[in-house]
């Protein structure tokens, strides 16, 4: 359903808005794009709608993948020493890692070089970042990096190799690499997401009857204005009581 009313959106955005929607900023949810792309909403227009991405997905799905590779657990009477160890050196190193992948983007994103060769080695540096992070730095050189080489500070890389974890976790960041052009752009679905949150509040979930005429419209048109304005509950209670309460007026600008 939710696909249905989303291709629907795009359908009808030339009669309502006269915009064409070329880009569409997905959140993993490939039904979604599927939908649209079936449906041909521009196809006398010869415009196909290309999917990017979220960034925010792409990072959340990498730390829920790692995540699930720290929590890995074999039987006890297959599980050789050290496991549960380098587990935990797993499980504190995921945020790093997706820090590193940040940082990757955000330097590659500053290079005047085309899209296309920028994507390209944000792939390979996105793929040396587990190398790099567990202390093998192995293409660290070959990709510009400048790491500080502690003798002191282990190489955890042939340990997680050897108990299997380093595969899965380098599983987990070829799939993130694939995104490289996706992750170049650092677009995300947060304006939709919050919007979606203030239309939650204004509605009141599925506790209120909405049969009266004009009531589902009239709380999504306040949504629309509170998102653009954020005074739409300072308003009201300025027009009805003719005061506004200093908790309320502190939370909107806050927000």
């Amino acid at each position: 359903m939710e696909s249905d009313a989303i291709a629907e959106g795009f359908n009808c955005s030339l009669e309502m808005h006269g915009m064409i929607y070329r880009t569409v900023i997905a959140d993993g949810d490939s039904s979604v794009y599927q939908t649209i792309v079936d449906s041909k909403p521009y196809r006398e227009q010869m415009v196909t709608v290309k999917k990017i991405e979220c960034t925010n997905h792409l990072l959340r799905n990498l730390c829920k993948k790692l995540r699930a590779v720290a929590e890995t657990t074999q039987q006890k009477m297959y599980r050789k020493r050290g496991f549960v160890q380098l587990r935990n050196v797993v499980k504190t190193n995921i945020l790093k890692i997706r820090k590193e992948v940040i940082k990757a983007i955000d330097l590659r994103k500053e290079e005047k070089q085309p899209d296309h060769y920028k994507a390209m080695e944000l792939q390979k540096d996105i793929l040396n970042i587990p190398s790099h992070i567990f202390g093998e730095h192995k293409g660290c050189k070959k990709r510009g990096r400048i790491c500080d080489h502690d003798e002191t500070k282990k190489n955890y890389v042939p340990f997680l190799k050897l108990h299997g974890l380093y595969q899965k976790v380098e599983s987990a960041i070829v799939y993130l690499s694939g995104y490289s052009d996706s992750l170049l752009l650092k677009f995300t679905n947060n304006p939709a997401e919050s919007f979606n949150s203030i239309i939650c509040k204004e509605i009141g979930g599925k506790r209120i009857n909405f049969g009266n005429r004009g009531s589902y419209n009239a709380r999504i048109a306040g949504a629309v204005v509170q998102y653009n304005t954020q005074q739409v509950l300072t308003q009201v209670h300025k027009s009805i009581c003719n005061n506004v309460p200093p908790i309320v007026d502190t939370l909107e600008k806050r927000r």
